[in-house]
């Protein structure tokens, strides 16, 4: 799910196209130290979104039923809809250190410090916090025994982290294999779901520059350029030519100089170096953007993008950034997540309204956010919780500005 934006915007990450809360296309230098940040970020969850402003502070809106905005306001609704705990408008998440990227989840979030630690709030039933407990947590609490962290994301029930020596960990939910050949009889008491309520080291899986985390696979890009994915399998969206699900990294079928890489709820994707884009999973609705709606368990080519900078995966849809600053997407558009105006999928990609000079992407479970070169952010989609943070709970099928921060402080 996710969350990425294009060269500009890195801020803690380095090697062939690491970035901070999701994906990007091209390298950059390493970072020594941390680097302050001198624009705003933009993660979008399940049906909440969060923001690290310039000056490290994170706000989140939208749906806040297990505090997965971070604040003491998880009894405040929706304009009195007493079944909908959340947010319209961006609120400030405290206790949290100086921050340099976030991602949300289905139901929870997490942040990277300039300390290189994890902080995560939200849901906890599987111990997707990292926190060795399982009770939910509306405060930011710090992931037991991680350090050295250059990335997170967080996925459907689980969370996964990749450490500055190209090691990757995970934590949560492991009913799927997700946490990458950990023990899938580990249990956390007092629950007894498959998980684990602290990060394990995912197996055989070494000199990775990025991550993608999904609903329940996750893949990961190696130094060399190809891709290692691992997890659910229902839909082929390992990549490994069958439709069987593994708890250890298998290789992703005949693509190799990948640099960027996301994945979707039952879907996966990667940009290469030569700009084209690549998908392969569920494709019911068009996800894959091959003009068809049959599922692939290898990668197909994306109809039309062959000068893409960044990509972002929502449930059932994609969306890309052209090298001319355009955002173009494809898939299921039920809610209007595709931004073109209207509620038609689209099988191939189609330009997003109004909305040029974007540096950064992501995607939610139907709604996508983007923020431009000037530091403008927009939403549309999905707002049933006020995701698109404007201040209503009204569904939006284009562009729509966000409302400003500096009220959240």
């Amino acid at each position: 799910m996710t969350r990425l934006f294009a060269p500009a915007a890195l801020v803690l990450c380095w090697s062939l196209a690491i970035s901070c809360h999701g994906r990007s296309v091209g390298t950059t230098q390493p970072a020594e130290g941390t680097v302050a940040l001198t624009e705003v970020h933009i993660a979008a969850g399940s049906a909440h979104t969060c923001a690290v402003e310039a000056d490290g502070s994170v706000t989140c809106w939208g749906r806040n039923d297990h505090g997965q905005l971070g604040s003491s306001q998880s009894q405040q609704t929706c304009f009195g809809l007493t079944e909908r705990p959340c947010s319209p408008t961006p609120t400030l998440v405290l206790g949290l250190p100086f921050t340099h990227s976030v991602s949300s989840g289905v139901l929870h979030t997490c942040a990277l410090t300039d300390e290189q630690t994890i902080y995560c709030w939200g849901s906890n039933a599987y111990g997707q916090l990292g926190n060795a407990a399982t009770t939910d947590s509306p405060a930011p609490v710090q992931v037991s025994g991680l350090s050295g962290v250059a990335a997170l994301w967080a996925g459907g029930a689980h969370s996964c982290a990749l450490k500055s020596d190209g090691t990757v960990w995970c934590w949560g939910s492991n009913a799927h294999g997700q946490l990458g050949g950990a023990e899938t009889a580990l249990t956390c008491a007092p629950s007894g779901h498959v998980c684990s309520t602290t990060p394990v080291q995912v197996s055989s899986l070494n000199d990775v520059v990025s991550l993608a985390v999904g609903t329940v696979h996750n893949c990961g890009l190696r130094q060399d350029g190809t891709v290692w994915c691992w997890g659910g399998n229902d839909n082929g969206e390992l990549g490994g030519g069958s439709t069987t699900p593994s708890p250890v990294p298998v290789e992703v079928a005949g693509l190799w100089g990948a640099v960027a890489i996301d994945a979707g709820s039952h879907h996966s994707c990667a940009v290469k170096g030569d700009g084209t884009t690549w998908c392969w999973g569920w494709n019911q609705r068009g996800t894959l953007g091959d003009g068809t709606t049959i599922d692939r368990t290898t990668p197909v080519k994306v109809i039309g993008m062959d000068d893409v900078t960044a990509i972002a995966l929502g449930d059932e849809y994609t969306c890309a950034i052209h090298g001319n600053g355009t955002i173009w997407c494809w898939g299921s558009n039920y809610h209007g997540e595709l931004g073109d105006g209207t509620t038609q999928d689209r099988p191939l990609p189609a330009q997003v309204t109004d909305l040029a000079d974007v540096h950064e992407l992501s995607a939610g479970q139907y709604h996508t956010c983007a923020v431009t070169n000037s530091g403008s952010l927009a939403c549309w989609g999905w707002n049933r919780y006020g995701q698109l943070g404007d201040g209503s709970v009204d569904e939006r099928h284009e562009p729509g500005p966000v409302a400003s921060h500096s009220l959240a402080k």
